[in-house]
């Protein structure tokens, strides 16, 4: 039997993946510029945007994860992570996995630095599926180093 178009539509959105800069990505909820709001796509990630959660309610910023390159500006960040008992820089560029629609394939967020931190947690894994396999306590251990 042929396939609805609509399903067709839905499954060409989620899958065509588009590589957009900050700039160019649509952060769904805008709310306020001074509140990170967070959230799951396609990708259930619970485990990450749990430790992210406890972080900010902690009032850890989120400056603590970026280390300085001097290449901000081009796109280019190192972001502070912990792997096997000892810190890591992770570098990463800015461009992240949207569908076609221009909205981030993984989280969501009112802000581009969660989606920069789980970019970079997801090449320390290994891939974005390694980082929905973590639980709360091990990203926290990423994240932190403790």
């Amino acid at each position: 039997p042929a396939v609805p178009l609509l399903s067709k539509v839905k499954h060409n959105l989620l899958y065509t993946v588009r590589w957009l800069r900050p700039e160019s990505i649509v952060f769904p909820g805008l709310i306020s510029s001074d509140l990170t709001l967070l959230g799951q796509t396609c990708l259930d990630d619970t485990g990450f945007l749990n430790a992210l959660v406890i972080l900010l309610a902690n009032n850890i910023s989120s400056k603590s994860f970026f280390h300085h390159t001097g290449q901000e500006d081009i796109g280019r960040y190192s972001i502070k992570l912990h792997s096997d008992g000892t810190s890591c820089l992770t570098v990463i560029d800015d461009t992240l996995p949207c569908n076609i629609a221009g909205v981030p394939l993984y989280a969501k967020a009112t802000k581009a630095w969660p989606l920069l931190v789980e970019k970079a947690v997801a090449k320390l894994l290994g891939s974005y599926h390694e980082l929905s396999q973590i639980s709360t306590s091990q990203a926290l251990v990423i994240l932190t180093g403790g």
